[in-house]
C-alpha cells in the first residue's frame, strides 16, 4: 500500500491529483516496468469527478477506457456534436451557431467572430447568401463555416438524421481528428453518439429531442457508457467511478480524488416486522443552482429515525471501502489531502495509512514521443492504393444466393437451347401482337399461379371464386383484366387433369418455399408450386405458362433437378418432377 499526500488548495487538489497519477503510470510503462492494462484508477464520487483523470491521461499519450455515469455525456466530443444539433435544428438559435462556430468543429477565435460582426456580418447560415461579403481576411473562415453549415441543414433535411451527421463528421474531419486520441476513446464518444441520435429519430424524435438526450447523458444517472473506439482492447487504463468496479481487479488500483466524498445521510427509514413494513421520510425541495434543500415536511420523531437509519448508511459506505481497497493485486495507492487527512473519499482508512509508505512520483515526466505523419502526394497514392486493395479484398464475396428459375434461365441461355422464357421478369404485359401476347410474362404467370393456388387450396371453388380473387390479383395489372376470363378458364381446364385430382386426394402443399446450401460458397433457394406424396413418394409439379413448355421440357430440367435435389436435402424421397403446362391452347 503507498499514500499520494497533497498539500495544495482544495480547488488545485483534483487537478495535481490527477497530474501525478498520470506522470506515474506513464514512468512505469516507459520504463518497461509495467503495461497500461495493470493499473485501475476509482474515484468515490460519480459526477464532474472522473473528467479531470481522463484529461490528465490524455495530455500524456495514455490509453484509456472510461466507465461511469455522466462519462459519455461530459466528453467533449459529445458536448460539441449536442451545440451542433441545437443550431441545425433551430437556425434561428444565433447562440447556438456561435457556440458552433466557436467549438472544435470550426474553432474560429472570439477577435474572428467579433470582426465579423463589425462588418455587417449576420449570424445566419440560412441567409447566408444573402449577405454582402467583405473580403476581410479575417472574415473568411466565418463565411466559409456558415456556407459549411448551409450544406450541413441542408443534408438533414433531405437525409436521415443519422446519416447526415455522419456524413457532417466525415466533411469537417471531426471523427478523423477524434480517431487520433489515445486508445480512441474520443472516436468511440463520437460513434456512439451517431448511434444515440439514430435511436432517438428512430422513435420519432427531432434533433433538438437527440440534442436533450445527448445532454441528459451528462447526468450522474445516466448508464450510457462511454465506450473506446475499439472496444475490448485490453492495454488501456480503466478509470471509473467506485459503483463500476465491483468484481473487477488490477495490479495497481489508485483511489484517486481524496475531496470526493459522499456525506452519510439517511432520507427514508424502513421498519420490518415480519410480512408488514412501515417507512418514515423527509419531504424536501432541491434547489436547481445548488445542492441546498429546503425541508417542506417531516416526521415529529424524524430524529429518531434518522439516528436509527444512519447506522446501515455508514455500512454501506464501509462496504464499499471494502470494495475499493480490495481491487488490488499488489500495490494500492491512497490519494490524500494532507490539511483534512481524515475526511473525504478515503477518510476512513486513514488511521491504517501512518506508517504506509509516499508514492515516489517523477518531477518531470512528458508524453510519449509520436512520429509524425507524411501527408506528402507519394504518401497519399501509396495509402489509397492500400485502401483500394483492401477495399477490393473485403468486397470478394465468399458466397452467392440465386433461385432454381434464375438459374435456370441462365443456363438456357447460356446454351442458347431456347429464347428468353415468357417467365422472364423483364418481359412486360402488351397489347397483343404476331410476337408479344397478353397471355405471356410475369405478371400473366402471376396471376395463373395465385388462381391455381386458390383452387388447390379450397374444396369445391366456383367460377366467382376466382373472379372475385383475380380482381385483386390485377390491381396493378388492371390490363390483365381483360383477359381474366382466359385466366380462369385455363385454371378449371387445368382442375380437370389427372395429376390435379391425385393431388387433390392426397397430402398435398402449395407454393412451398425451400432454401438450400448447394455447396460452400452458395445457397439456392425457390418455390415449389405443387407437391403432394403418394405411396411415400413426394411428386412435385411445375406450371409453365409457355405455349410450348411441353415441347421444351429439356430447358427446365436443371430447374426440375434443383427442386428434387431440395427435397432430398431434408430426407424425402422423390419422384422425377414433371412439367404441367397451364395454356389453354
Amino acid at each position: 500500500m503507498c499514500t499520494l499526500t497533497h498539500t495544495c488548495d482544495k480547488d488545485e487538489l483534483i487537478a495535481r491529483d490527477a497530474e501525478q497519477i498520470a506522470a506515474f503510470i506513464r514512468s512505469q510503462v516507459d520504463t518497461g516496468v509495467r503495461s497500461y492494462s495493470d493499473f485501475l484508477i476509482l474515484t468515490r464520487k460519480k459526477t464532474g469527478r472522473i473528467t479531470p483523470y481522463a484529461d490528465a491521461l490524455e495530455a500524456l499519450n495514455i490509453p484509456t477506457e472510461v466507465s461511469g455515469a455522466g462519462a459519455f455525456g461530459e466528453s467533449a466530443e459529445v458536448q460539441a456534436i449536442t451545440k451542433l444539433l441545437r443550431s441545425l435544428a433551430d437556425p434561428q438559435d444565433q447562440l447556438a451557431l456561435v457556440a458552433v462556430l466557436r467549438g472544435p468543429l470550426f474553432g474560429i477565435s472570439d477577435p474572428e467572430l467579433y470582426a465579423f460582426k463589425r462588418s455587417d456580418g449576420w449570424f445566419s447560415y440560412v441567409a447566408a447568401d444573402l449577405q454582402v461579403r467583405t473580403t476581410d481576411r479575417a472574415t473568411d473562415r466565418v463565411w466559409s463555416a456558415l456556407d459549411a453549415l448551409s450544406r450541413y441543414y441542408r443534408w438533414t433535411r433531405v437525409l436521415p438524421a443519422s446519416t447526415a451527421l455522419e456524413r457532417i463528421l466525415e466533411d469537417t474531419g471531426y471523427l478523423a481528428f477524434a480517431a487520433t486520441t489515445p486508445g480512441g476513446v474520443d472516436a468511440g464518444d463520437v460513434l456512439h453518439a451517431v448511434d444515440r441520435v439514430r435511436q432517438v429519430v428512430e422513435s420519432g424524435g427531432s434533433l433538438a429531442d437527440a440534442a436533450d438526450a445527448l445532454e441528459a447523458d451528462r447526468e450522474a444517472t445516466s448508464e450510457v457508457e462511454s465506450l473506446p473506439l475499439a472496444p475490448g482492447r485490453t492495454d488501456v487504463v480503466r478509470l471509473m467511478n467506485l459503483h463500476k468496479a465491483k468484481g473487477l481487479e488490477a495490479n495497481v488500483v489508485f483511489l484517486a480524488d481524496p475531496q470526493g466524498g459522499v456525506r452519510p445521510r439517511a432520507d427514508i427509514h424502513i421498519e420490518r416486522d415480519g410480512l408488514h413494513a412501515r417507512g418514515w421520510l423527509k419531504i424536501v425541495r432541491k434547489s436547481e443552482g445548488s445542492w441546498a434543500e429546503t425541508l417542506l415536511g417531516e416526521h415529529a420523531d424524524w430524529a429518531a429515525h434518522e439516528a436509527a437509519e444512519l447506522p446501515y448508511v455508514e455500512a454501506e459506505e464501509h462496504r464499499l471501502l471494502y470494495v475499493a481497497a480490495t481491487r488490488a493485486r499488489e500495490v494500492l495507492v491512497v490519494s490524500r489531502w494532507s490539511k483534512k487527512p481524515g475526511e473525504g473519499a478515503w477518510g476512513k482508512l486513514s488511521p491504517f495509512l501512518a506508517k504506509v509508505a509516499e508514492l515516489k512520483v517523477p518531477a518531470h515526466v512528458e508524453a510519449a514521443s509520436t512520429l509524425a505523419l507524411d501527408c506528402g502526394e507519394a504518401a497519399r497514392h501509396e495509402a489509397e492504393a492500400h485502401r483500394a486493395a483492401a477495399h477490393a479484398r473485403v468486397n470478394q464475396a465468399s458466397w452467392s444466393i440465386t433461385s432454381a428459375t434464375a438459374e435456370a434461365h441462365h443456363i438456357a441461355r447460356m446454351t442458347r437451347s431456347v429464347d428468353p422464357s415468357p417467365d422472364d421478369p423483364s418481359k412486360v404485359v402488351v397489347a397483343n401482337t404476331s410476337s408479344h401476347r397478353a397471355d405471356a410474362g410475369q405478371a400473366w404467370g402471376t396471376l395463373i399461379h395465385g388462381l391455381l393456388e386458390h383452387a388447390m387450396r379450397h374444396e369445391n371453388v366456383t367460377r366467382d371464386d376466382l373472379r372475385r380473387l383475380g380482381m385483386w390479383l390485377t390491381v396493378e395489372e388492371p390490363r390483365l383484366r381483360e383477359v381474366l376470363d382466359l385466366a380462369i378458364d385455363t385454371v378449371l381446364q387445368v382442375a380437370k387433369a389427372t395429376v390435379w385430382t391425385d393431388a387433390k386426394a392426397s397430402s398435398h402443399s402449395v407454393e412451398t418455399a425451400f432454401s438450400f446450401a448447394d455447396s460452400t460458397n452458395s445457397i439456392v433457394n425457390g418455390v415449389i408450386d405443387l407437391m403432394f406424396e403418394r405411396d411415400g413418394q413426394h411428386h412435385v409439379i411445375d406450371y409453365k405458362t409457355d405455349v410450348d413448355a411441353t415441347l421444351r421440357a429439356e430447358a427446365y430440367a436443371a430447374q426440375l433437378k434443383t427442386y428434387e435435389r431440395a427435397l432430398t436435402a431434408v430426407g424425402l424421397s422423390v419422384t422425377a418432377p414433371a412439367i404441367l403446362s397451364v395454356r389453354t391452347e
